[in-house]
């Protein structure tokens, strides 16, 4: 995966509104590194973020004393925030995407869908928000 960079301040124009996506997932039967590594999960959520065609402005993924991993990645389309508890089999999410230029609503859909599946959650909240008057 060849990952750039970018730098938000170079896209121009704004369609307006975007998606965001709050999940919980518990009862996670996903591998264990994806609950436990920050280095696999960054990884991971990297190639989704890419693959879906959203642009990386930065990230930082910490381990938290044995106690899960705290991800951060920001987008030029806005962030997503990823929290794991290893002892729970749990997983909070937090995808932000605003849609600058093009819709980018599937995008970000495609990163839940792609999350979802490493995890394998059998429990599942997710509440998806429709933000700046955007239907969904």
């Amino acid at each position: 995966m060849q990952l750039e960079v970018a730098r938000a301040d170079k896209y121009v124009g704004h369609m307006g509104g975007g998606i965001q996506f709050l999940a919980e997932w518990g009862d996670c039967a996903g591998p264990a590194w994806a609950l436990a590594s920050a280095a696999g999960l960054q990884t991971f959520c990297l190639e989704a973020i890419v693959d879906a065609g959203l642009t990386v402005c930065g990230k930082q993924f910490v381990a938290v004393d044995g106690a899960g991993v705290t991800g951060v990645v920001l987008l030029a389309e806005s962030h997503l925030v990823i929290r794991t508890w290893p002892a729970k089999a749990e997983v909070s999410l937090d995808l932000f995407v605003c849609n600058y230029l093009t819709n980018n609503r599937g995008k970000a859909h495609a990163v839940v869908d792609t999350l979802r599946a490493l995890y394998c959650p059998r429990h599942e909240n997710l509440l998806q928000v429709g933000r700046g008057g955007i239907d969904l």
